[in-house]
């Protein structure tokens, strides 16, 4: 079977090597000149089961209200009017009911948790070297956590199946010793055993030099210009052809694993629910290894990741619903670069420093697409949001599954495209 995937980023390759597990002959086809380089490029880092949960949640509509006032608010929507952009905050904002909230995130839980079972699979088979650190992901509170959130969210993890606890004040200072010089407002601790980090775009282009490897053919620098159809009396329509702009490539099926780019590339063959968030990263190099974490970790006050790459930190966040560009706002930035000198001063080095902002391909209910379509030889794998190098492997391995037609490890009603989960 021979299959051709839109998109070079860290789902498109998982995708192109899980199918290669299966036997299919693969085509990467990509617009930029190298794996990784678009919304896998400098995210955030993390690959997390325990802090996987949709960004349609309640309180997201009195933080959207409130955005409007705050120059400096993790989550930003800028208006633009268009009715695209109008229908997907309309969509996202009935998805932030305490029901909804709760379906969804378990969805998407669960498919981060395979994630990991699958990039497992892939760490044993390949030697790569992503500057992976694994001795967890520490979520950090600055104001106290009622009891019951606590024992609720806890909860929750053990039924997922996700090694976690609940750590004190003295407990956070014990596990991560830089904290206990800088970060005196700080009360409480989830520390979640099995999540790690990495860097997304290292790891994707390792993998994709396994591909290749193997026999899968790359192209870079290449635009999908138009899509040719045959409706030649069937039932259900099918891609014949897929056409650049200076050559026609044809195959027996075709996966989009383009992002936030994916809904306009299937303009008129497939109604994908998708918009784009901008998320923001900074990575600097760690200048003072003991005022530096030995952890990963996520501030829930500030929305602020921070992932250990080795001997880097890349320092993560924001979240702005406003249109398709990616020029970094240098006043984003340096509000990251402020919450990681906050808990951590002096451990970075500022002068080397790099902004970066990409573009998160978000569903309203914050759960990806890993589906079929209505035309019989295009397939979907897009949507992750703020999630997609924690779920990648997964998604691919899934959607492997379904090209081929093999029984699926995981319920794929929960991330099909026409699913009753979606409303």
């Amino acid at each position: 079977m021979e299959v051709i995937i839109v998109g070079a980023g860290v789902i498109g390759v998982a995708t192109a090597h899980f199918l290669q597990q299966q036997g299919c002959q693969v085509r990467i086809v990509d617009r930029r000149p190298a794996p990784g380089m678009e919304c896998s490029y400098a995210n955030g880092g993390f690959y997390s089961a325990g802090l996987s949960a949709p960004w349609s949640a309640p309180g997201a509509i009195r933080m959207a209200v409130v955005s409007q006032f705050d120059k400096s608010a993790a989550f930003k929507w800028r208006p633009d009017f268009t009715w695209r952009q109008i229908t997907w905050m309309m969509q996202s904002l009935k998805e932030c009911r305490p029901d909804r909230f709760s379906i969804n995130r378990a969805r998407l839980t669960r498919m981060a948790k395979y994630a990991l079972e699958c990039l497992r699979h892939i760490e044993s088979a390949l030697p790569i070297d992503y500057q992976r650190s694994v001795n967890g992901v520490l979520q950090i509170y600055r104001e106290p956590v009622p009891q019951a959130m606590i024992d609720g969210h806890l909860r929750y993890l053990e039924t997922m199946g996700i090694a976690a606890n609940f750590l004190s004040r003295a407990q956070v200072f014990t596990l991560e010793p830089a904290l206990a010089r800088s970060t005196p407002h700080l009360f409480a601790g989830l520390h979640v055993h099995d999540d790690l980090s990495g860097d997304c775009q290292v790891f994707t282009a390792k993998l994709a030099e396994a591909v290749a490897a193997r026999g899968g053919v790359f192209d870079w620098n290449t635009t999908v210009k138009q899509i040719h159809v045959d409706q030649s009396g069937a039932a259900r329509a099918k891609i014949r052809s897929i056409v650049s702009q200076d050559r026609e490539f044809k195959a027996d099926a075709y996966v989009f694993a383009a992002g936030a780019d994916t809904p306009m590339l299937l303009k008129g063959l497939a109604d994908i629910p998708v918009y784009p968030i901008k998320g923001y990263s900074v990575t600097a190099p760690i200048a003072t290894e003991e005022r530096a974490p030995r952890h990963s970790l996520f501030d829930f006050a500030t929305k602020t990741g921070m992932a250990r790459l080795g001997d880097r930190m890349r320092i993560s966040g924001i979240a702005e619903v406003a249109g398709y560009g990616t020029t970094p706002d240098a006043a984003r930035s340096d509000q990251l670069l402020a919450a990681f000198e906050g808990a951590f001063p002096g451990a970075i080095g500022l002068q080397g420093a790099t902004s970066w902002a990409g573009l998160r391909p978000a569903t309203p209910d914050g759960v990806p697409l890993v589906s079929r379509t209505a035309c019989e030889n295009l397939y979907v794998n897009t949507g992750h949001g703020g999630s997609g190098w924690s779920m990648s492997c997964g998604s691919g391995k899934l959607m492997a599954d379904i090209v081929t037609g093999r029984p699926t490890d995981i319920d794929a009603t929960d991330y099909a495209l026409l699913s009753p989960l979606r409303r």
